[in-house]
């Protein structure tokens, strides 16, 4: 099957080191992934890490040049992680994907930890145009890559949308111990 052929479930953009990481959880969690950034080297390098991780398994995370090809290999109505720094990028990117032909349906999720005041600020501006929504990452690059603390806020119905897919992502707790279930114990050097 060719990637013309497969339509994605997430797009996801900006793939530096906790973007990358946190699309590489989702493919581990079954998402198939668009994945954009302006540094194509960011792309690449996480295309190679999804070709070692999954190894004869089929392809994960496909190349996208621009907003317009990432809209194209998404599933409708699309979803879109954006992992770009806070403030103005985060602007610049909905309004790229406004000229691309998002739609007031399509959800668009910040998981750049932007104050509070410009996610209310955002729904808002992009009310009729797209569904802001944003959830705040903590645990660093490990946690983005098996099991991240994330702290969702917005709409109700992209909430609904979205929450099967933060919660396959997010950290995960044994009910009895409350021990973290750890996907993955990085090694130690010394």
């Amino acid at each position: 099957m060719s990637d013309q052929e497969i339509l994605c479930d997430v797009g996801f953009i900006g793939l530096g080191v906790m973007g990358k990481n946190l699309a590489l959880n989702l493919a581990d969690n079954g998402y198939k992934i668009a994945a954009f950034d302006l540094d194509t080297d960011k792309v690449n390098d996480a295309i190679k890490q999804d070709e070692v991780e999954r190894g004869e398994n089929p392809q994960r995370i496909f190349p996208c040049t621009s907003y317009t090809e990432l809209l194209a290999k998404l599933k409708s109505p699309h979803l879109i992680m954006l992992s770009v720094p806070a403030g103005k990028p985060v602007d610049d990117v909905c309004h790229k994907l406004i000229d691309a032909g998002i739609q007031a349906d399509d959800i668009v999720v910040d998981t750049g930890n932007s104050l509070w005041t410009d996610t209310v600020q955002r729904e808002k501006d992009f009310e009729g145009k797209l569904l802001f929504f944003s959830t705040a990452v903590s645990g660093g690059e490990v946690g983005a890559r098996f099991g991240a603390s994330l702290m969702p806020s917005g709409d109700r119905y992209a909430w609904t949308r979205i929450a099967p897919m933060l919660k396959a992502i997010a950290a995960k707790v044994d009910s009895t111990t409350g021990k973290p279930i750890e996907r993955f114990e990085p090694e130690i050097q010394c």
